[in-house]
């Protein structure tokens, strides 16, 4: 077979991707791919694909900036079965980084999302990414926490059940968020109508919420979510991608504590919302008290990781 030709990525190119990459291995290789795409202006994004003869593709890769985490923009490669570890998936990423020549993009890093111990993982890491942050998606079993009075309690907490749109759940889930990727991956500051918009409107699959409040203060949060997450069309944010078992094995929610947060406050919110059904939970490292109580549910048998993703940054 004659060495690939690499071009930009043109109209009609995403159709012959379908018909040649195989189903995707893992839910982040379904993420990525939808960075397989023509280029736009905002936000910027530009791809390429490799080609043996006119019309038939055997690879692409693809960047496209985050509006959200602005400091890197996401990229994906990927290759035809019969062309791995040929050399090819590092002359797509070296060809797709070229096209942002003269952009805003140029010279900016690049993140990926990847499975451990794939194929992808290794590819990244062998073109000088590394570790950003790690994801896992834990199901805690019904049951896991005691389920708590919440009567005349003497700590003075209570919980409210409420919608997505709660101005008190705007105001916690904004700060929450900067805090976990502040170290990470830096977010932009965010209005509260646009905190709102991507995280916790109808478009972004919200659907309920409760808060755990002090005073009336709140220092803990949960929201439902109807169908797995995924950025809102043209933000330029990959898909956080889901297992797909996750709708069958309980409960979506995002869990968040506000700065005088305390374990306490997360085990009465989950003791009721998971006390008669399973819920699954994304959990970070950042994410400190959530994190602790679910490598101890998971030591005890009575929670389990679903799955595990990298975001991987060179």
């Amino acid at each position: 077979m004659s060495t690939p030709r690499i071009r930009p990525f043109a109209e009609g190119d995403d159709l012959r991707l379908n018909e040649l990459l195989s189903d995707p291995r893992d839910s982040a290789v379904h993420a990525g791919r939808g960075l397989l795409r023509p280029p736009a202006e905002r936000p910027l994004s530009r791809a390429v694909v490799a080609e043996v003869a006119d019309g038939v593709l055997v690879g692409a890769a693809g960047v496209s900036e985050s509006l959200l985490h602005p400091q890197r923009a996401w990229v994906h490669v990927d290759v035809a079965a019969a062309e791995a570890r040929s050399g090819l998936g590092g002359r797509l990423l070296e060809a797709v980084r070229a096209e942002l020549a003269g952009t805003r993009l140029e010279g900016l890093g690049l993140r990926c999302v990847v499975t451990p111990g794939s194929a992808g993982e290794a590819f990244a890491r062998e073109h000088g990414f590394s570790e950003l942050h790690r994801t896992r998606m834990v199901r805690i079993d019904a049951g896991a926490l005691p389920s708590p009075a919440l009567e005349g309690r003497p700590d003075g907490a209570e919980l409210k059940v409420t919608t997505a749109g709660s101005a008190q759940l705007t105001l916690a889930y904004g700060p929450w968020y900067q805090r976990v990727y502040a170290r990470i991956d830096p977010a932009v500051e965010l209005s509260v109508g646009e905190v709102h918009r991507r995280f916790l409107s109808e478009q972004a699959g919200a659907h309920g919420a409760a808060l755990v409040l002090r005073d009336g203060a709140v220092q803990a949060f949960a929201v439902s979510y109807a169908r797995p997450q995924e950025a809102p069309a043209g933000e330029g944010a990959a898909p956080v991608p889901q297992p797909e078992e996750a709708g069958d094995d309980g409960t979506e929610l995002t869990i968040g504590t506000a700065d005088t947060g305390t374990a306490e406050d997360l085990e009465l919110m989950l003791g009721v919302l998971a006390a008669e059904r399973p819920v699954v939970v994304e959990v970070k490292p950042q994410m400190e008290l959530l994190d602790a109580l679910a490598d101890r549910l998971i030591d005890n048998g009575r929670a389990q990781v679903l799955t595990t993703l990298l975001t991987l940054g060179d």
